[in-house]
């Protein structure tokens, strides 16, 4: 379970901290009410924070206008602390169409203060690695929970520079879930798509298969990892890398089943050390690269991996 009290101390934090941005005295809505108009911003902004749910931001978030910088910022403490609430959800329109406008607009770094910065990124990352932390399986069937977390994981590099951070403390495993869900990350570097034992295949009834590493949780305007990620990425993947997180994730785990599991995973990596170079080698390209929708692989192989052992793959990397 989540650990609301904590959850909700963060979010007082930010709120508070974000006392000092005033309310906006100029309002743009959507002249042909295709999205909100000023009188629903108007709403918005003068409504009990507390009491506005997502649906409440619907016209709001829409394709394209949220009005102008002054109300996005006054709303962000609100909007946030929806977001990490639909984190526990397995979709979540309001999570894309948000994450799209911070990242599109480069929000973050464009448009609050350092501290504020701070404290939203932190808030962000502390949202995300909770919810991670409550991952408890490694065999799944199907489109589920767990999906999303990759998402929104992919997403925070494209909103945040904060990878470096995030990474490292859910890589050093002080959780269980996060051993979960390092081996659940791992299996998509280590295993071919079609016999990964954490990930099943994917079904046409129930979706699902092996995460998309490089699929973000937004609607594909040219989505890139910011350079600091990318940069952290390259110096710390690496194949020996993987397969010693690994080894200590198969030690974390209290449930014999999912020891099992990891193993496997495990030893996957040692067998075929060459694909798994190739593919720590590929990330941080794929992720440097502007997404599009049209052209974006879904796929390993779509960069010339068809799942092989990767043999001579050290002459490329």
């Amino acid at each position: 379970m989540m650990n609301t009290h904590a959850h909700l101390v963060s979010i007082d934090k930010l709120c508070k901290a974000f006392e000092k941005v005033p309310k906006p005295n100029k309002i743009r809505g959507d002249p042909l009410q295709m999205d909100a108009a000023e009188e629903d911003i108007k709403r918005l902004v003068d409504t009990d924070p507390r009491s506005l749910r997502a649906k409440d931001f619907k016209s709001y978030l829409g394709c394209d206008t949220t009005g102008g910088v002054g109300d996005l910022r006054y709303l962000l403490p609100t909007l946030l602390r929806i977001w990490s609430e639909q984190l526990c959800l397995q979709s979540s329109s309001f999570i894309q169409m948000l994450q799209k406008q911070l990242a599109s607009k480069d929000f973050l770094y464009r448009r609050l203060d350092e501290d504020l910065r701070q404290l939203v990124v932190e808030f962000m990352r502390n949202a995300i690695l909770e919810r991670i932390g409550n991952e408890h399986a490694l065999c799944i069937r199907g489109r589920c929970l767990t999906h999303r977390w990759f998402d929104v994981f992919a997403n925070h590099g494209v909103i945040t520079k904060d990878i470096p951070t995030i990474w490292e403390e859910l890589w050093s495993m002080k959780l269980e879930g996060h051993a979960i869900a390092v081996v659940q990350y791992a299996s998509c570097l280590v295993c071919r798509e079609d016999s990964n034992p954490v990930f099943a295949p994917r079904s046409f009834w129930k979706g699902g298969g092996p995460p998309i590493l490089w699929e973000y949780e937004s609607w594909g305007f040219d989505e890139r990892w910011k350079s600091t990620n990318v940069d952290f990425l390259r110096r710390t993947l690496s194949a020996e890398y993987v397969s010693a997180k690994l080894k200590e994730a198969a030690r974390l785990m209290s449930d014999n089943h999912n020891r099992q599991i990891a193993q496997k995973v495990l030893e996957e990596s040692h067998r075929a050390p060459g694909r798994l170079a190739k593919r720590c080698y590929i990330l941080p390209q794929v992720l440097s690269t502007p997404s599009s929708p049209y052209t974006t692989t879904t796929s390993w192989e779509g960069f010339g991996d068809a799942g092989a052992d990767g043999a001579g793959v050290k002459q490329q990397v």
